[in-house]
């Protein structure tokens, strides 16, 4: 339910990034593939630290961590069109830090699956879940799509930023019982 709704703002996010990052900010496609480039050296990191973070914190509170982290670098990209003379630094952060700890969510929550589904229902299980996370993120594109032509792109980018909040909320509520 988390990852579907986190999805949903993720999906708001994506449609609307490049319009944010050249138009908005004016940044130069250079400057932008680097930064979008560090999202994937961000989720490398991501995967190398769920392990220590398991051991140090256990499953459930290693997943309420990431999870929280991951989705508060949802508002570098509002933030940056408020301050933007910090949004390189903002969104290199949110592509290093929130990708990474994104990650190690998906990965934690993905083990836990696997660990505890049985065999012949893992298949389906999976499948639901990407179902439901990747068909959240098309529908958040389509909304953007449609928000941005009764809202200035500026407003819209807070949907993604508020949508982290609410899930991470939504999250603990689930495995609060585990922490």
């Amino acid at each position: 339910i988390a990852a579907s709704i986190h999805g949903l703002g993720s999906g708001v996010f994506m449609a609307l990034y490049m319009v944010v990052v050249i138009d908005a900010l004016g940044l130069g496609p250079g400057l932008v593939g680097f930064i979008i480039g560090a999202g994937g050296l961000g989720a490398a990191l991501g995967a190398l630290v769920v392990g220590p973070l398991r051991a140090r914190l256990g499953t459930a509170r290693a997943i309420v961590m990431a999870f929280g982290v991951g989705v508060a670098f949802d508002f570098a990209v509002p933030l940056s069109l408020i301050i933007p003379e910090f949004a390189v630094p903002l969104l290199l952060l949110a592509q290093l830090l929130g990708d990474g700890f994104i990650t190690a969510f998906l990965i934690l929550a993905l083990s836990v699956r696997q660990g505890r589904m049985p065999q012949a229902r893992l298949g389906r299980v999976n499948a639901t879940f990407e179902l439901f996370g990747g068909g959240a993120v098309v529908i958040g594109a389509m909304i953007a799509a449609w928000l941005v032509l009764l809202l200035p792109v500026a407003a819209v980018a807070w949907g993604p930023a508020l949508a982290g909040p609410v899930a991470f909320a939504v999250l603990v509520g689930l495995v609060r019982q585990e922490i």
